[in-house]
């Protein structure tokens, strides 16, 4: 995969973009994921300078929970 594309399949803000087109609801998810980028690109690899702190962790995982909750319920309706 190139490069460029990699990179658009960890951005999340993308993949909101994306998914907003087919189902507008998971739009709201957008902050969230611009919070949640860094994870799968900056941190993914922590090391010393880069690492997060445990705050950022928590909200993190709280936004990662609120997306995936809302990815079921638009599965879910669509099953």
């Amino acid at each position: 995969m190139p490069d460029g594309q990699r990179d658009a399949f960890y951005d999340l803000l993308v993949l909101v973009g994306l998914a907003k087109a087919t189902v507008p609801e998971l739009g709201g998810l957008a902050d969230g994921a611009v919070i949640l980028t860094p994870y799968a690109t900056l941190f993914r690899y922590p090391d010393v300078v880069m690492e997060p702190g445990d705050e950022d962790v928590f909200e993190a995982l709280t936004l990662a929970q609120s997306f995936l909750e809302a990815v079921s319920r638009c599965l879910e309706r669509r099953a």
